[in-house]
């Protein structure tokens, strides 16, 4: 059996825990903007306000879809910003900043 020393996110490395946030950062828009889709698929929003919480047009984004998740984290960026710090707080990582996994506060 091998042994892994793991790391809380406030322990590594800055430039470790610059690239950890911005992967949890990403992972998080990725998985808001399918709910988001998910929620106008079902009919729970309309279209209108589907747009809305984007943060963009229906042309913009039908014509810059790379461009989305940009505009929806400018328009949420303080709370995206918060959830991904309380998932960073839970998180395991190797000395390297490598994620391991969400680990149980003491």
């Amino acid at each position: 059996m091998k042994k892994v020393n793991l790391y809380n996110y406030k322990d590594l490395r800055k430039d470790y825990q610059q690239e950890a946030f911005e992967e949890f950062l990403c992972d998080r828009i990725t998985f808001e903007l399918q709910e988001l889709s998910q929620e106008l698929e079902k009919g729970d929003i309309t279209e209108e306000e589907y747009y809305n919480a984007l943060g963009c047009s229906k042309s913009y984004a039908e014509s810059t879809s790379w461009f989305v998740p940009s505009c929806y984290y400018d328009k949420h960026k303080k709370e995206l910003e918060e959830i991904v710090e309380g998932e960073l707080e839970n998180a395991l990582f190797t000395e390297h900043g490598r994620f391991v996994m969400i680990g149980e506060r003491e």
